[in-house]
């Protein structure tokens, strides 16, 4: 359980930084990874 607030520091800093320098190979990586955090972090929301 310890890595789920590491999880949520990355989403928000992540895109901010690296998607504004690789978007297109990114997007593809963040939206696969966003779609399995979600499912991590949803019952905390």
């Amino acid at each position: 359980m310890a890595y789920e607030p590491c999880q949520g520091v990355i989403i928000g800093i992540m895109p901010q930084h690296v998607l504004s320098k690789n978007v297109l190979r990114l997007d593809a990586i963040f939206s696969l990874k966003r779609k399995t955090l979600l499912q991590y972090l949803e019952p905390w929301f």
